[in-house]
């Protein structure tokens, strides 16, 4: 990522009106860039905040989801454990933040994958109720965009 600057002017000068310019080094410049770090903090954040209550809410209502899904109840079982685990992963340690994204991104890619949800996107704009995918692919993708620019990260601080 290349850091952009804006050149601002400076006050000293006063060139336009017919006085010497300053003899400042060079001009003065802000800073657009933005710490490499940012990005994957607030996508690991939303990450976990994102699937912890989705993992919350399945685990309050396990029993009912186990009928409602059409998996055997020890598959429910490990990946509901691998959601919730990969979401306390996440938000809790910055080292094992990218195992958790990656676990998450296997549950959400094996749902989408598998007859789970009605196959329309967001279930809720439609007239039949039901639970769409809209979720599980956002979470994929956030989990996903982690991973990549976590790995971006590391690359930047292995070479310089």
């Amino acid at each position: 990522m290349s850091s952009a600057s804006i050149p601002l002017p400076n006050p000293s000068s006063s060139s336009s009106l017919g006085n010497p310019p300053s003899t400042s080094p060079q001009p003065r410049r802000a800073s657009l860039a933005v710490a490499p770090h940012f990005g994957p903090i607030l996508l690991r954040l939303t990450l976990g905040l994102l699937v912890l209550p989705h993992s919350f809410d399945k685990l309050a209502a396990m029993g009912a989801l186990a009928d409602h899904i059409a998996l055997p109840f020890s598959l429910v079982c490990l990946a509901l454990e691998t959601e919730l685990v990969g979401g306390v992963l996440v938000l809790a340690s910055r080292t094992m933040a990218p195992l958790g994204a990656a676990a998450i991104a296997v549950v959400m890619a094996g749902t989408l994958l598998l007859p789970h949800c009605d196959p329309s996107f967001a279930a809720w704009l439609e007239e039949t109720p039901g639970e769409g995918v809209e979720f599980h692919v956002i979470a994929l993708a956030v989990a996903l965009l982690f991973l990549v620019s976590n790995l971006r990260v590391l690359a930047r601080r292995r070479s310089g």
